[in-house]
């Protein structure tokens, strides 16, 4: 394991990647990050990150500091606000907004120390672009509970920093980048609750990978769920990420799609579709999602380097294309909620998908034993339905799923209830058979269910939930209440009370526009 780690290293190291320097300018001492003054020997503690924020908010009038929530151990969850003139989330102006995420996971600390950079240049700057049209969110230390566990044990095989960083979990021992269907982590709901208050066009969350051997200091990537929006997926691979490649390549930074090579070398493959995960998640909910992956094998400030000129390559970007983007967006959820409101059998949802390659193969950086190499792979990141359903008009839950509602709440979707007893035809489903892992996950057993469908007429009392799905989360709501999603409330065991082998499955289908009282 030592013997191939050190290869690795010696193997990036020797291949001269340039990436561009961190200071644009001279740096007064004060404004120096804790990862710069250390020689990028070290990483900021969660107070060290406050006050080198305080101390920026207090340089600049684009800067602005709030908190939107705590954390497990109460730690203050703080965003920062770049912003010509006053911008509160929940608000809206007409401008572009960007909301933007480090520390997920906090041993991989490339992008908090990044983004402290952006803020930073900001704030001595007095001047950028993006604020010209946009308003950036950042949130650079969202698991800071899990960023001050700081050892140098941790994230064994990471190049740096050699003083140590934080765990992957949060003080819960929850991965939160598996908790954005769940929701069961306070730093989750937070969260949530400042994307349903900003509502921003664009999400990137900033990680750190391992995995295969190659000569990227930072690959990405965009939403794979066939549920996601077509068009904003397409817009990305299509527009979106190729000038974006671009743009970095221009920086001396060579970045391509997210990935690890299989066994024999000739795949490229990516990761999951579910919405557990936060890009996948936010694609869900309409907007333009990136992920952002540093290697684990470059040095540690190659990988700050590359994590903060990927961010402002993406915020470039949006500023040139902010019109455009938001016009995007809005077209594509005024169409889906059109849709769902008159002909909702129109649209399909993809509950289950798998993995597939693109028809173009592709050619990665990598290398042939120990000289840098051109290889020729086929490019698994594309996603294809194998179970789908027809969208319907609405969502029955009764009485009883209490906390499944709270959960759809949470989320920001919105639930109404029946304020008088009404009779519909619905659609309904038996469940034939309940898969249940044997393996826990996230402290779960997942669940899998397998149904028939069949429609009668019935009558539902006053107080029964209601779900439209003509909703700007219409999307999300459809997948995390369908019976044979693959990452729904009943995968989450939230409706074990309820699911019996022959038995109903309790939330029920309306699948033609009516009317409620």
């Amino acid at each position: 394991m030592i013997r191939r780690f050190l290869a690795a290293t010696i193997l990036f190291l020797a291949m001269g990647t340039s990436v561009v320097r961190s200071q644009e300018s001279e740096i007064p001492d004060e404004f120096l990050t804790v990862a710069e003054k250390s020689e990028y020997k070290a990483t900021s503690l969660s107070l060290e990150v406050e006050q080198f924020i305080d101390l920026c908010d207090a340089k600049s009038d684009l800067i602005s500091k709030f908190e939107y929530g705590r954390t497990v151990d109460g730690k203050p969850m703080t965003a920062v606000v770049l912003a010509k003139g006053p911008y509160e989330a929940g608000k809206m102006d007409d401008r572009f907004r960007a909301l933007v995420i480090g520390n997920i996971h906090s041993g991989e600390c490339d992008g908090k120390e990044g983004l402290l950079e952006i803020i930073r240049n900001v704030a001595i700057q007095s001047k950028c672009s993006w604020l010209d049209n946009m308003v950036v969110i950042i949130a650079p230390n969202y698991n800071a509970d899990g960023n001050d566990k700081v050892a140098a044990t941790n994230r064994r095989g990471q190049v740096g920093p050699e003083n140590g960083m934080g765990v992957r979990a949060n003080s819960q021992q929850l991965d939160l980048n598996r908790d954005f269907v769940k929701l069961e982590s306070p730093e989750a709901q937070n969260l949530i609750r400042l994307m349903d208050k900003a509502k921003p066009h664009l999400f990137i969350d900033c990680h750190t990978t391992n995995g295969s051997k190659h000569r990227y200091p930072l690959t990405y990537d965009v939403p794979h769920n066939p549920s996601s929006p077509p068009m904003i997926r397409k817009f990305m691979r299509d527009s979106m990420m190729p000038d974006i490649t671009s743009r970095m390549k221009g920086k001396n930074i060579d970045t391509f799609y997210y990935g690890n090579f299989d066994r024999t070398g000739k795949r490229w493959e990516s990761y999951g579709f579910e919405p557990r995960y936060s890009t996948e998640y936010f694609g869900m909910r309409g907007g333009l999602a990136v992920l952002s992956e540093s290697y684990s094998y470059a040095t540690y400030k190659e990988r700050i380097d590359a994590s903060r000129e990927f961010v402002k390559s993406c915020l470039d970007y949006c500023h040139d294309h902010a019109d455009p983007i938001k016009q995007l967006i809005d077209d594509s959820r005024s169409d889906f909620m059109a849709a769902a409101k008159s002909r909702p059998a129109s649209v399909t949802i993809s509950l289950d998908a798998k993995m597939v390659p693109f028809a173009k193969p592709e050619v990665i950086l990598a290398y042939n034993g120990s000289e840098p190499a051109e290889i020729e792979v086929e490019f698994w990141s594309d996603f294809e339905p194998i179970t789908t359903t027809s969208l319907p008009f609405a969502y029955l839950l009764p009485a009883q799923l209490k906390s499944s509602v709270e959960k759809l709440k949470q989320h920001g979707i919105q639930v109404e209830e029946l304020s008088s007893d009404m009779s519909f035809k619905i659609e309904f489903e038996v469940i034939k058979a309940l898969n249940r892992s044997q393996q826990p996950f996230q402290n779960h057993s997942m669940v899998r269910l397998e149904t028939t469908q069949d429609t009668c007429e019935r009558t539902f009392p006053a107080g029964t939930s209601v779900v439209r799905t003509a909703q700007p989360l219409g999307r999300l709501a459809s997948y995390m209440l369908e019976a044979r999603s693959n990452d729904g409330l009943a995968t989450w065991n939230f409706l074990d009370d309820e699911l019996d082998v022959d038995g109903e499955f309790p939330i029920v289908r309306i699948l033609a526009p009516i009317e409620f009282k």
